[in-house]
């Protein structure tokens, strides 16, 4: 490959990129957007993750089915966190 080519498809790839980025925000429920735009106070070194939110839904349809929804985002500080 030359060097313009891999700096083409470069290009084309950070612009790839942006572009998901920008959209994938759209499809994202309120609550997970809220999650991410909190700010995880400073913990010890030893911590790997942190849920920002935690929310449980329990609803009885006309049928009478209990419909139970968990909506559940962390935040992963380490490696070790996933």
């Amino acid at each position: 490959m030359t060097r313009r080519f891999r700096f083409i498809n470069s290009l084309f790839l950070i612009a790839l990129v942006f572009t998901t980025l920008a959209r994938a925000d759209e499809g994202l429920p309120s609550w997970l957007k809220q999650a991410a735009a909190t700010s995880a106070p400073a913990f010890a070194k030893d911590v790997q993750a942190v849920v920002l939110h935690k929310e449980q839904q329990v609803t009885l349809d006309a049928s009478g089915k209990l419909v139970t929804i968990d909506n559940y985002a962390v935040r992963i500080l380490t490696r070790e966190g996933r």
